[in-house]
């Protein structure tokens, strides 16, 4: 049984693949994305519980995520 759904947001392939497999172990059901654009896009057409990103990312950034998140998504922690 998930814990919870989680958007993994990581733009570092293989520390987004250990987190991925850390969290999956724990049972919660997973999304993983290599970009705040790619996550953006993604909490457009999916729900989540929770949302773990990375700050510096290239491009909109973990900060801009969280501006995002918090205009549209504001109870999402």
């Amino acid at each position: 049984m998930s814990e919870g759904k989680l958007l993994l947001v990581e733009d570092d392939a293989s520390l987004r693949e250990a987190l991925l497999d850390t969290l999956m172990l724990a049972h919660y059901d997973c999304v993983d994305v290599g970009s705040a654009e790619e996550a953006i896009l993604t909490l457009k057409s999916q729900r989540f519980d929770m949302v773990i990103s990375d700050v510096q990312m290239e491009g909109v950034g973990g900060i801009g995520l969280l501006n995002y998140l918090q205009q549209h998504h504001p109870k999402v922690p």
